[in-house]
């Protein structure tokens, strides 16, 4: 399962009809699903995506790096407890 807060691209993804500067890419990210597996995608709101977001932002985007964490990074850290606290 692939969940993006950017509804627009689960859209694209979702449609027959592409169009936009995006082609390219959807025609790519297709491509790697139609492959043995199974993938779906989901729009969530960024409210609920608050730890992916701010790891990703924790990376450089040029770089292929793996970061592996032993404990939560600090800016993350604030969000675990939120979302621990409100599925209680």
């Amino acid at each position: 399962m692939v969940e993006s807060d950017c509804l627009e691209a689960v859209r694209m993804l979702h449609s027959s009809f592409l169009n936009g500067a995006s082609i390219t890419l959807v025609r790519d990210i297709r491509k790697l699903c139609s492959q043995d597996w199974q993938v779906s995608f989901h729009h969530v709101l960024r409210t609920g995506n608050r730890v992916a977001d701010a790891l990703a932002k924790l990376t450089d985007s040029s770089s292929f790096d793996v970061l592996q964490f032993v404990i939560p990074p600090l800016c993350v850290d604030r969000f675990l407890r939120e979302d621990r606290s409100s599925s209680d």
